[in-house]
């Protein structure tokens, strides 16, 4: 079943063009990874499911259902969470109550406060201190967890690895890989191509807003990929 599907989408900032007759279907139980260098549309394809970005032509589906003018809330209200570059955790509130906004899109599910504990036990330590206050590595948990309170059938994350120090890139590895396991389909937009390959099936290379490659990640190699990363 697909969970999103753009097809041949134009995506627009006001004026400007980002986004180039894009293509991308993530179906249920995929982990599809998205890569290129900086500036190529990569994040902008997330802004696009999220209305940030504009759809001028082309059409996008999610769980089956067509939006011509997507709003920001559609994606969440049908299964779609999103872990932003950088994290953005909100200051002013505490560990828990980031948490707790992720319960907003009102879905129904097995992720519920205590199963985040579960998953993140340092975050049910912390749970009283605020956001902010944690480690790079414990609040990329707090985000995760906090996508996770969605209920979400797809978890996109954008640069996850990004300023983590490699034994938590490795733990992140393991949680995505045991997320999907769990039912959780990944889409993942990242530049960190061994840890792309360490979790994903599929993968799709940007370069100006356009795809320029796609293939199956099974026996590709990270010499294989650094030409689209490397400037």
């Amino acid at each position: 079943m697909s969970l999103i599907k753009l097809h041949n989408v134009d995506a627009f900032y006001d004026s400007a063009q980002i986004l180039d007759n894009i293509s991308l279907e993530v179906n249920k139980g995929e982990k599809v990874a998205v890569l290129g260098r900086n500036g190529v549309g990569k994040t902008t394809l997330i802004n696009t499911l999220l209305g940030i970005a504009k759809v001028r032509s082309g059409s996008i589906q999610i769980q089956g259902k067509t939006f011509k003018n997507i709003r920001s809330f559609d994606a969440v209200r049908n299964g779609i969470a999103v872990v932003p570059q950088g994290r953005r955790i909100i200051p002013s509130l505490t560990v828990e109550e980031n948490l707790l906004m992720g319960e907003a899109s009102l879905r129904k599910g097995n992720w519920n406060l205590n199963s985040v504990y579960d998953l993140f036990p340092i975050l049910r330590e912390r749970s009283q201190i605020m956001g902010t206050a944690l480690s790079g590595g414990q609040q990329q948990m707090l985000a995760i967890g906090r996508a996770l309170m969605s209920n979400p059938d797809l978890l996109i994350l954008d640069e996850p690895s990004e300023g983590l120090a490699p034994i938590i890139v490795d733990q992140l590895i393991d949680l995505l890989n045991d997320l999907v396991k769990k039912g959780t389909s990944i889409l993942l937009v990242e530049q960190n191509i061994s840890f792309i390959l360490n979790v994903v099936e599929r993968y799709l290379v940007l370069s100006k807003g356009r795809v320029i490659e796609k293939g199956s990640a099974i026996g590709v190699t990270v010499d294989n990929l650094k030409k689209y990363i490397s400037v």
